[in-house]
């Protein structure tokens, strides 16, 4: 299952296995856009809150990061595809924020 590729580095768990550092970045990010997902979903925060765009930008970095190893390659363009959402988002939130406060001025 590494032979994926050689250089990368394998973290020994407590257990005596083996998890890839990609992989590990996979499961994170999983575990990133599942939360955001969650919040969301049980409205706890909302889609204009920085916080959701981020879990979900970091979240698609560490799975696409994983799938590029993996050269799962429509995966990965749907994780580029999403980190591009989450960027667009984040920056027009701050515009946003930024003409809300120079318009209180």
């Amino acid at each position: 299952m590494y032979s994926v590729n050689k250089r990368l580095k394998i973290l020994k768990t407590k257990k005596g296995g083996e998890m890839a550092i990609t992989e590990m970045a996979g499961w994170i990010g999983m575990i990133l856009v599942l939360t955001a997902y969650f919040l969301i979903s049980f409205n706890k925060i909302s889609s204009q809150k920085n916080i959701y765009q981020v879990l979900n930008l970091l979240g698609v970095l560490g799975i696409g990061i994983n799938v590029f190893v993996q050269k799962a390659w429509p995966v990965f363009v749907l994780e580029c595809i999403w980190a591009t959402i989450a960027i667009i988002s984040l920056f027009r939130i701050y515009y946003r924020k930024k003409r809300l406060q120079n318009l209180s001025f």
